[in-house]
């Protein structure tokens, strides 16, 4: 009884023992598949600063783009503005209206052409 005791005790530690490394080998396995996963969450993050700092440009752009075109705009509403006050001081003032009005012309297509070299 008492050798079988022994054997029985003897397994139990064997048992154990191969319990352990079953154990040991699955948290590798574990290991390696969380490995795997951070390896992909690391790529999948670096792909994603990548996207960002390109929609950081195009966005950048598109300021650039809305300041310039705001800038026009300004440089039309004074151009509007002064021809309307010009028209004003011709029509109160009435002498030699063809020779202001080839001025004013000549006005206007001054302030298009330095606008376009502008832009």
């Amino acid at each position: 009884f008492l050798e079988m005791s022994r054997k029985l005790l003897e397994a139990q530690i064997r048992e154990a023992e191969l319990s352990d490394r079953l154990a040991s080998s699955l948290s590798m396995e574990a290991r390696k598949g969380l490995e795997g996963e951070i390896a992909s969450l690391l790529k999948s993050l670096t792909q994603t600063k990548l996207e960002n700092e390109q929609l950081k440009e195009v966005s950048d752009v598109a300021r650039q783009q809305y300041i310039a075109m705001e800038a026009k705009q300004k440089s039309c509403d004074l151009e509007l503005e002064s021809l309307r006050h010009q028209v004003v001081d011709l029509q109160t003032q009435g002498s030699d209206e063809k020779a202001q009005l080839g001025q004013l012309h000549h006005q206007v297509l001054s302030l298009r052409m330095s606008e376009a070299k502008a832009v």
